[in-house]
């Protein structure tokens, strides 16, 4: 990965604490192809009110809405361009931003946290 870094990326291997870097951070990329399980990434950024471009894997993972609570990148030009437009529009960015807390509320909120956990163990069962 170290072959990436350049006067534009910086590659910083493993961090321990990610609080730092997401109170830097403006917009959130999820560029996952392959996946399995709960997109929890996508649910801590979203936290700390990052608005995410993610590919339709994860946004089918979520069960989010396109241009609402986050923005879908369908190929690698769609994917860049996203993120620029989040990047650089700023009402885009307040309504995607308020639609992700909005989601993590109601995806992380005790409740439906244990219910999914009941649903998981009924489907290993």
């Amino acid at each position: 990965m170290l072959e990436l870094a350049s006067n534009n990326v910086i590659v910083t291997g493993q961090v321990k604490d990610l609080f730092e870097y997401y109170n830097k951070c403006k917009v959130f990329i999820v560029p996952t192809r392959y996946a399995g399980g709960i997109a929890f990434k996508l649910h801590e950024a979203s936290s700390y009110g990052i608005p995410a471009v993610v590919t339709p894997l994860i946004a089918d993972q979520v069960n989010w809405e396109d241009g609402k609570n986050l923005l879908i990148g369908n190929n690698a030009r769609d994917f860049a361009d996203k993120c620029i437009e989040l990047y650089t529009d700023k009402n885009l960015w307040e309504k995607i931003r308020a639609g992700s807390l909005e989601m993590v509320k109601k995806d992380c909120n005790r409740e439906t946290f244990i219910e999914n956990l009941y649903k998981a163990i009924e489907l290993v069962k």
